[in-house]
């Protein structure tokens, strides 16, 4: 063989080994579920409601969550025809939101029915059972949402992408005190403003104020391009208002998200 053979033969080789180690520290040994804040269910509400459970495989692995083991109940996952959006069907339903150079972003619906509201707001965690027959405990902290009807707090909802981020625009209709937000997502990236300065809760608002609802830039919400914000608080009447916001995030979370994210799981 000659020199300039051999000399190509070993860089092929070295470059066949170097992407091997690369994947198999990529490689992670079973789903990693992401964890969610608060899990809203809405009392009276005539349509289904969900929990929905996100969790990150590696590329090409066939795994999904056919159910979770909730208390005495055992939630089976839906198939989520009529809830795709920038993603698409895995072979049972489960939703293949995002594929990654070394991972793949699943999420999985979950109906609930309202016989078990009391019982899953008392929970702090389920097991998903994955279909290779893993197991996996994560935390689950359901709220259930008494809407006072009748008692409109805001208008005007728009939604739009500013610089990678979602914002929410909504005009103030009755005089109130906002004192508190929530949201399905962990609140540290998403926040209040007026104008351009961020607020600092309980804030007294004014009869056609202007606000919005804000998150980070890249800040992973998911798996549907809209989310409730949940505003909670005080009309100047001394009656408690709930106001539901929709919320729209357009992508799922970057590559570079993902990856820091399966790193700091394995870290732990």
């Amino acid at each position: 063989m000659s020199k300039r053979f051999m000399a190509m033969l070993a860089v092929t080789l070295l470059a066949f080994i170097s992407s091997t180690v690369v994947l198999q520290s990529k490689t992670i040994e079973e789903p990693l579920i992401i964890p969610f804040g608060t899990q809203l269910l809405e009392e009276n509400k005539a349509e289904e409601q969900f929990i929905t459970v996100s969790y990150i495989t590696n590329r090409n692995d066939n795994v999904e969550i056919p159910y979770i083991d909730a208390g005495i109940f055992q939630l089976s996952s839906i198939n989520n025809n009529d809830y795709v959006y920038f993603s698409s069907l895995n072979t049972n339903g489960n939703l293949l939101m995002e594929t990654y150079q070394y991972y793949e972003l699943h999420a999985a619906k979950f109906k609930v029915e309202e016989n078990m509201f009391e019982l899953l707001k008392d929970l702090k965690e389920a097991t998903a059972v994955f279909s290779n027959g893993e197991k996996q405990t994560f935390s689950l902290n359901v709220a259930l949402l008494e809407k006072n009807d009748g008692i409109p707090f805001t208008v005007k909802q728009q939604h739009e992408i500013v610089d990678d981020g979602a914002h929410t625009t909504f005009t103030v209709r009755k005089v109130a005190t906002i004192e508190s937000i929530e949201s399905t997502f962990p609140l540290e990236n998403i926040h209040i403003y007026k104008g351009e300065t961020p607020l600092t809760l309980p804030h007294n608002t004014a009869k056609g104020e202007n606000l919005s609802i804000r998150t980070s830039s890249n800040y992973r919400l998911w798996p549907s391009m809209y989310t409730d914000i949940i505003l909670r608080g005080t009309l100047d009447t001394g009656e408690p208002f709930v106001e539901n916001l929709e919320f729209y995030m357009e992508d799922p979370p970057s590559e570079k998200w993902i990856e820091n994210f399966v790193q700091e799981m394995g870290d732990r």
